[in-house]
């Protein structure tokens, strides 16, 4: 952990990225049954689910990690260093995978497991970035953050992990 602190965190959030792709792409058929359980939305069963729900499964999941790692990478400039640059480029990565994620929302919008899901997940998207974007304004205008807002940080990564990532 202390080779990965000094590293640029453009090069960390896309090895992240690269590893989450990997994971997934390599997750053997067998096995597919045995994480379908956990990590399919509610009311969704092992036997049930038909290959295209598997599939969303695996692109939502994706999706959440990009959002997370996005987060992750925006807190961290927030409490450090800002780099205006580095924002731009993944938050262009970022809107592309809201987009496509609402293509799938509005897809699937009438699908009584998925519909539910993925707007939850959608919303809680933008709000962040509502929520957050108060914050980044202060950081480019050179302010420091408070320690409220330092908490509220804290709260939104909670509430990422907790709604789109466990």
């Amino acid at each position: 952990m202390r080779l990965l602190a000094n590293r640029n965190p453009q090069a960390i959030l896309m090895a992240l990225v690269l590893l989450t792709a990997v994971a997934v792409a390599n997750d053997e058929p067998a096995d597919a049954a045995k994480h379908r359980s956990n990590s399919l939305p509610p009311n969704t069963t092992v036997d049930g689910p038909a290959e295209k729900d598997v599939d969303l499964q695996r692109i939502t999941a994706l999706s959440s990690m990009q959002f997370y790692t996005h987060f992750a990478l925006i807190q961290k400039m927030l409490t450090q260093r800002w780099d205006e640059e580095t924002f731009r480029k993944f938050s262009l990565y970022d809107r592309m995978n809201l987009k496509m994620m609402q293509g799938y929302e509005n897809q699937f919008k009438e699908h009584k497991v998925w519909g539910p899901f993925l707007k939850m997940k959608n919303a809680l998207h933008q709000q962040v970035y509502r929520d957050l974007e108060p914050l980044i304004n202060k950081k480019r205008m050179g302010e420091k953050l408070t320690a409220a807002d330092e908490e509220k940080l804290i709260e939104l990564d909670k509430l990422i992990f907790e709604k789109t990532i466990k």
